[in-house]
């Protein structure tokens, strides 16, 4: 293969390996946000004594599934970045 096609699949290996690692962390941190949240306004109600204090249950379950998702997405998305980067350092010899 000449320089130019491994320059060129390196860089959208690299930009799609990109994209599916900023995706999968996203999801993770989107139920991290909900968790936080929960847990302060069921916080606020409990110090203030005026609200009525929330019980939200089956957060947990959805975070680990989501990180466990997450991971397998943001572990493939580095392997394409590397193996990208590789294939332009590749391209250069």
């Amino acid at each position: 293969m000449n320089p130019t096609t491994l320059n060129a699949i390196g860089l959208s290996s690299s930009l799609l390996g990109t994209a599916i690692a900023a995706f999968s962390g996203g999801r993770y941190l989107k139920f991290v946000d909900i968790s936080i949240s929960t847990l302060e306004s069921s916080l606020h109600a409990y110090i203030t004594g005026k609200d009525p204090v929330l019980l939200v249950t089956g957060l947990d379950k959805h975070r680990a599934r989501a990180m466990s998702r997450s991971k397998v997405g943001v572990t493939c998305g580095l392997l394409m970045i590397v193996a990208g980067f590789a294939l332009q350092i590749i391209a250069l010899f």
